[in-house]
């Protein structure tokens, strides 16, 4: 039995075809129709590295213990850490059980310095030039960077990173240099090449369609063909209220142009894996980390105070060996990390220690059989929780929840939280037995971690001091 994994990064099921978003996903429809769709899969920590080291060790990051920063990482957020030496990893397990394995992709946080994620892997390959990887060093200048800039951006972190990646993908010309189809590509060969091995563990990681969206041009035009304006491709997360309403909009299409993208080149993969006659004996899943906010709530980016669904809601599909004969939809609230043993499953293969549980039942549509009845997650100093009735958001230390009644028709409309005191305290209740009693709280991290003061330039500033309903 093979077994493919497939992670996109900031994918939202919502912008997809498969519920009637904005973006057209063919391919991803194909899948769904012989797949298990989770409708209510969401991450167990935030974002996405913390979302990483559960998916690659089966075992949850939340509540982030023993957090250490890790020189030359801008990003410096409990629970990004390494896996942990004495972790066994999904591919070090498949590897001893005989499998050959492989790491596809252009989600630069692996390699970085400090990192520890491509154990287990025989082969691995990293398709260079995604944000924050420092590829080039050949910088545009600020008037080659106006097209894609506006005034709330510039001398910002999301300047910095745009202007870095600019300078890694100058001079594409056709649209298999972007990252994305140079991912499935590499994907796609690596089966070519390996598809005679006894058993295959495939994992392609796709960091888009994270931002900078930058989908060539006609993909842009079939959701913005007559825009003119100013390209926000690379925001600074916080508050929309920098941009215009057009620019907003943009972005939006924006962020449609590069998830088409994504579908075009995840189909050209599936096509070679069934070209290669895999598709009887493999079982695949696909997975999202994370969203992110697109101006509702007022809100541009991924922030601990925004875990709204745009954030928070996972795509999640499992296709059995042989597909399912028809699509098998499913509310039951699961963790990314329960498709972890799900896979192993399949597989036949005895997991390590795990946090999740096999959704295999739920996959094949067995009577009786449920998902959680709760889940919590965290980013940052933000705790998470929702049930079948509530959906929570708040500090970690309890203060300033958010409180939505998913019961209701516009359950975001309200924040309920003043007047629903004892269905907060249940939901913090959650949050904290998930945690063991409490959470870890740390010192803010000193410049001196980082290694060099070069890197601050790149760090967004993801705490707040104003009141939330200012978003």
């Amino acid at each position: 039995m093979n077994v493919i994994l497939i992670i996109f990064d900031t994918l939202r099921p919502d912008f997809t075809s498969l519920r009637n978003g904005m973006a057209q996903t063919p391919h991803l429809d194909d899948f769904a129709a012989e797949s298990a769709v989770f409708r209510r899969a969401y991450p167990e920590s935030l974002p996405t590295m913390c979302v990483r080291r559960a998916i690659h060790s089966g075992k949850r990051t939340y509540p982030a213990e023993n957090y250490m920063p890790r020189k030359g990482d801008p990003v410096q957020i409990p629970g990004w850490m390494p896996l942990h030496e004495h972790q066994p990893t999904v591919a070090e397990t498949l590897l001893e059980a005989g499998y050959r394995t492989s790491l596809i992709s252009d989600t630069w946080h692996y390699f970085k310095p400090s990192m520890n994620f491509l154990r287990g892997f025989t082969q691995w390959d990293l398709v260079r030039g995604q944000v924050l990887d420092f590829y080039r060093s050949d910088w545009p200048t600020e008037a080659e960077l106006e097209p894609w800039t506006v005034d709330g951006i510039k001398g910002t972190a999301a300047y910095q990173m745009l202007a870095q990646y600019k300078a890694n993908t100058r001079g594409r010309t056709n649209e298999t240099e972007w990252s994305a189809a140079q991912v499935f590509i590499r994907a796609a060969e690596w089966l070519t090449h390996n598809r005679n091995a006894d058993k295959l563990f495939l994992c392609v990681d796709c960091f888009d369609p994270h931002e900078p969206w930058d989908a060539p041009q006609d993909y842009v035009d079939r959701y913005a063909p007559d825009y003119v304006g100013k390209k926000v491709i690379s925001p600074m997360y916080g508050s929309t209220e920098y941009l215009s309403d057009a620019e907003l909009e943009h972005i939006r299409a924006l962020y449609a142009a590069e998830v088409s993208l994504v579908d075009r080149w995840f189909g050209y993969f599936m096509q070679k894996v069934s070209d290669l006659n895999l598709l009887d004996n493999t079982v695949i899943a696909v997975i999202s980390d994370h969203g992110i906010c697109l101006g509702e709530h007022n809100l541009i980016g991924k922030l601990p105070w925004g875990l709204y669904p745009e954030v928070m809601d996972l795509m999640c599909m499992v296709r059995p060996p042989g597909g399912l004969p028809v699509r098998c939809d499913t509310d039951a609230i699961i963790y990314n990390c329960d498709v972890i043993p799900t896979l192993f499953d399949y597989a036949g293969v005895a997991p390590h220690p795990m946090d999740g549980f096999s959704l295999r039942p739920l996959v094949e549509g067995r009577s009786g059989v449920e998902g959680r009845s709760y889940a919590t997650s965290m980013f940052l100093d933000h705790a998470w929780a929702r049930n079948d009735r509530y959906w929570y958001i708040a500090r970690t230390d309890g203060s300033e929840p958010q409180l939505y009644d998913m019961s209701t028709e516009s359950p975001f409309a309200q924040d309920i939280a003043d007047s629903e005191t004892s269905a907060v305290g249940q939901m913090r209740q959650f949050a904290l037995d998930a945690a063991g009693g409490s959470f870890p709280t740390y010192e803010p991290v000193p410049v001196s971690a980082l290694g060099a003061r070069w890197y601050k330039q790149f760090q967004m500033t993801l705490t707040k001091n104003t009141d939330r309903r200012n978003g």
